[in-house]
């Protein structure tokens, strides 16, 4: 039975479950994902999203934004759809949809495909994509904002038949403005949707994005707002070789300085016994402070190494019972983890000033000092946060 205008809006029994269907799509989910959790076949998943589909063409949206939203199941929706909508919207939407494909044809070719690329891409042969060339050509270019006299001169073609081949296509003026308009409105919704699917997978990375709502990782950067880009796990942590040197560097500086500090204090302790020839953390930090060691604090040592027998072990010197940490202890690794994970969250923000206010907002909370002194500093902290983030959703 095909959809009317008037009878779009009076939705069946059997139709109901497409609005779930269509805000799960809209989150980022795929047919398969939305089938497979309310428990659809694939096919009748592919239904549900066409019938919603359907409404939503007929209140305006673009069939381009439609079809990114069925992704590889565009043709099994287009099937159901050419079965519900009144012949003069499946005209309409027809010649969308046909405009769609050539769209995505002259794109492929733009980024360097050849027509047996492209049709093994869309699951077209490559007789259609080559037939397709030059039209998608030339509506790309058209929708881009190139004139008829450049596109002409780009597909070797007359002025006159570049606008009689768009003409076909009923792309004129005044569709060329509402496809602006429609692009406009398109981008933001898209940028909507991928704000609601990063809230909903913190910790996740721009590639996971990227492959969520099938585009570019290059476009991912412009989609991604400042409301959700503290939550995105992306470059900013990936270790370089310049930080893996200066780790380096910094471990040797302090085996170096404790080797100096017990030499230092080997020769103090003369014939004493040998309980008080062990280097203690305290006695290390008497000799840093006094100059006579060239080295970082103790607390530096302890957020390297973990401990003071490590460190010492690591410099090959005789030391006593580990000494406690310089910083509160109150909290576990993983429970600072958690509050900073909670600060991203439940502020929406990033920054060590707005987690210190939040901290002392909320009672019982470390400080950025007492989390500094664990993670060494924030961005380590905060990455270890994003990734804890990252298993609520991941291991599901």
């Amino acid at each position: 039975m095909r959809l009317h205008k008037a009878a779009a809006r009076s939705i069946s029994v059997e139709e109901e479950p497409s609005y779930e269907v269509w805000e799960r799509m809209l989150n980022g989910e795929t047919i398969a994902e939305i089938s497979e959790h309310l428990g659809y076949g694939l096919k009748y998943g592919c239904r549900l999203a066409a019938q919603a589909a359907c409404r939503e063409i007929l209140s305006g949206v673009t069939y381009e934004r439609c079809a990114s939203l069925f992704g590889e199941y565009e043709s099994l929706c287009w099937q159901e759809i050419e079965k519900s909508l009144a012949s003069e919207d499946l005209a309409k939407t027809g010649n969308a949809r046909r405009i769609w494909r050539l769209v995505r044809i002259g794109t492929l070719h733009l980024e360097g495909n050849n027509p047996s690329d492209i049709a093994a891409i869309l699951g077209q042969s490559e007789s259609e994509i080559t037939r397709d060339l030059r039209p998608a050509q030339i509506v790309t270019s058209r929708l881009r904002g190139d004139t008829l006299e450049s596109i002409g001169a780009q597909v070797d073609l007359t002025r006159e038949r570049v606008r009689q081949i768009l003409k076909d296509l009923n792309i004129d003026k005044t569709y060329l403005e509402q496809y602006e308009a429609a692009t406009k409105n398109s981008d933001r919704e898209l940028r909507e949707a991928v704000e609601r699917w990063v809230h909903a997978h913190p910790g996740c990375t721009p590639t996971e994005i990227a492959k969520s709502f099938e585009i570019q990782d290059a476009e991912v950067t412009e989609l991604i707002s400042k409301t959700c880009l503290h939550l995105v796990l992306d470059s900013r942590f990936r270790q370089n070789e310049r930080d893996l040197h200066v780790r380096a560097a910094s471990r040797s500086r302090i085996i170096a300085a404790i080797r100096q500090a017990a030499t230092i204090h080997d020769g103090d302790a003369g014939l004493q016994s040998e309980e008080a020839m062990c280097l203690t953390g305290p006695r290390y930090t008497t000799l840093q402070r006094s100059g006579l060691v060239d080295g970082p604090t103790l607390v530096r040592i302890l957020q390297v190494f973990g401990t003071w027998r490590s460190a010492c072990e690591s410099a090959g010197v005789t030391c006593d019972e580990p000494v406690h940490d310089e910083y509160d202890r109150r909290w576990t690794r993983l429970q600072m983890s958690q509050s900073v994970a909670d600060f991203l969250v439940s502020e929406g923000r990033n920054g060590v000033s707005k987690y210190d206010e939040w901290a002392r907002i909320n009672v019982g909370r470390p400080s950025f000092g007492t989390i500094r002194n664990e993670f060494g500093s924030w961005k380590a902290a905060y990455e270890e946060a994003l990734r804890l983030l990252r298993s609520t959703w991941l291991l599901k």
